[in-house]
């Protein structure tokens, strides 16, 4: 049973929200005894107490954090996430999750945390932490990047110091980027990025590699005329390529 409630805290800190049937998946990936629909029914009463205690709310078909407390913010968050590939860590990274607090050890969370402890008030420690907490919340609930810096920097104001803002929209911005996002499936700015490059880079592959006579015959038939490519020009034949790696040998 301890694990079953380790999964669902890492999933809950890591996604937001957490299907029943995901849960299931995940833990029957990580885990050699089968958790089935009908052991997870039986457990989830004992569960909820200690479930309550990390601020995770049981619904009959989900798992969720407590701030998504109203029908209209679970379906905003849930139809965000659709938009994204799901996203299942290893066994050891999800394990990661389970302390809320896991973003602390980021580099970039350090660096945004010691700027601000050092420019402001030894007196004001309790509100230094108030604003790098709603920094990192911001961070892990919303998407628009300016909106997350423009609210950064009006609560950072709140603790009259003196600040560069330039230099303090650089870190938000690099802590926002490898912050998990529960709008993104629990995946990075950063991991989404490259997980949409090499998807466009396996397309590309898949498109030049999908007609080899198209390429072939379109080639042939350029080089007849005789007409001169830079070197820095779409290849001729229409591989996408620049000339110079491409045909030009």
């Amino acid at each position: 049973m301890r694990e079953i409630v380790n999964d669902i805290l890492s999933l809950v800190h890591l996604k937001g929200i957490i299907h029943r049937e995901d849960v299931i998946n995940v833990y029957n990936e990580h885990h050699h005894d089968a958790l089935t629909k009908e052991r997870l029914d039986r457990l989830t009463p004992r569960l909820r107490d200690e479930l309550d205690s990390h601020y995770v709310e049981v619904t009959e078909d989900y798992f969720m954090n407590a701030s998504l407390a109203t029908e209209k913010l679970r379906e905003q968050l849930l139809n965000e996430q659709q938009q994204y590939p799901s996203f299942i860590p290893s066994k050891e990274l999800l394990r990661t999750y389970k302390n809320p607090l896991a973003c602390e050890q980021s580099e970039a969370f350090q660096n945004l945390s010691y700027y601000i402890s050092e420019r402001a008030s030894e007196s004001k420690k309790e509100e230094i932490e108030d604003v790098i907490d709603t920094i990192q919340l911001l961070c892990e609930m919303k998407t628009d990047r300016d909106d997350i810096v423009n609210e950064s920097l009006q609560a950072i104001k709140q603790l009259a110091m003196t600040i560069d803002e330039s230099e303090l929209r650089m870190l938000i911005l690099a802590l926002e980027k490898e912050t998990q996002k529960w709008a993104f499936n629990g995946r990075s700015r950063q991991s989404l990025d490259h997980f949409k490059r090499t998807e466009e880079n396996l397309e590309q592959e898949k498109v030049v590699q999908v007609a080899p006579e198209r390429v072939s015959k379109a080639r042939e038939e350029f080089f007849k005329t005789n007409k001169k490519v830079g070197r820095n020009e779409p290849c001729p034949c229409g591989s996408g390529k620049k000339y110079k790696k491409c045909c030009i040998s």
